[in-house]
């Protein structure tokens, strides 16, 4: 009898669990509402009343000048040498660009742009631009300042600060000569005039 009963109440409970799952699936499912949203009422800005513009003429200025400035850099300084030997006019090329505080010789020229602040000699020809000490060579020296004594067969220098001493001695501006030809073209004094001439 209570297995009758058991069977029973197993039988009821899955017939009502079966009942309740058909009327879940056969319920509509109920659509979602949508929500809709109200837009905001549009704002009315009356338009400002326009009023007839005003020309003012003004009086046009001239542009500012704008004037190139030169920017200068600093050159290296030139290097200088004790003794130096010279070949030829600008051979080898340091004799050009180099200052000599000592002894500069040409075997047999030498040239320079730079200083020799000593002594330049030379068998045929010394020309170095600016001498301070003595140019003394055999045949021709040349420079365009002396500061000092110049001496050879022949002289030639722009500007001599001492002494020209040869056969022929030819200045620009100023110089002290003794020699057979003395020229000074652009001195105070006589132009040409022999064994001495001098402006100072």
């Amino acid at each position: 009898m209570k297995r009758l009963l058991l069977t029973a109440g197993l039988i009821a409970s899955f017939l009502i669990s079966v009942q309740a799952e058909e009327k879940v699936t056969q319920e509509p499912a109920k659509p979602a509402t949508p929500v809709v949203q109200k837009a905001a009422a549009p704002v009315i800005v009356p338009a400002a009343k326009t009023e007839p513009a005003i020309v003012v003429p003004v009086k046009a200025e001239s542009a500012p000048v704008v004037t190139a400035v030169k920017i200068e850099t600093a050159t290296a300084k030139p290097e200088w040498d004790f003794i130096q030997f010279g070949f030829w006019f600008g051979f080898p090329s340091q004799t050009q660009n180099t200052n000599v505080y000592g002894v500069k010789i040409g075997a047999p020229f030498c040239s320079g742009k730079e200083t020799v602040a000593g002594v330049e000699t030379a068998l045929f020809c010394g020309a170095t631009d600016n001498i301070e000490g003595v140019q003394a060579c055999v045949i021709t020296s040349i420079s365009k300042k002396v500061s000092g004594f110049q001496g050879s067969i022949v002289n030639i220098c722009d500007e001599v600060n001492g002494v020209q001493f040869g056969i022929f001695n030819q200045a620009k501006t100023k110089a002290f000569q003794i020699g057979l030809i003395n020229i000074i073209t652009d001195g105070k004094g006589l132009k040409f005039l022999p064994i001495i001439n001098f402006s100072l």
